[in-house]
């Protein structure tokens, strides 16, 4: 986020300001097109929960269970570990 947008507040303190907090997500979800892609299927779960939804660097994933999908290592990393694969 070394491009982002920010300014001084009363206090000195640097904050960011709505259009460089956008550019910070923008520099995010451009950096994950770098990686590798992984295919996973989550397994069938209980009535009404046909998807799985996750968030990564400011990058939403609706995961629909059952269905073999093709996602940024990072983002299979984060199911894998909190136990979803």
């Amino acid at each position: 986020m070394g491009n982002c947008e920010n300014k001084r507040s009363a206090s000195g303190r640097a904050r960011l300001t709505d259009r460089g907090i956008d550019e910070g997500f923008r520099e995010a979800a451009d950096g994950l097109g770098g990686y590798p892609s992984r295919e996973v299927t989550l397994p069938p779960a209980g009535p009404g929960e046909d998807a799985l939804e996750l968030g990564y660097n400011g990058n939403m994933y609706v995961v629909r269970r059952g269905e073999a999908v093709a996602l940024p290592e990072p983002v299979a990393l984060i199911l894998e570990q909190a136990g979803a694969l």
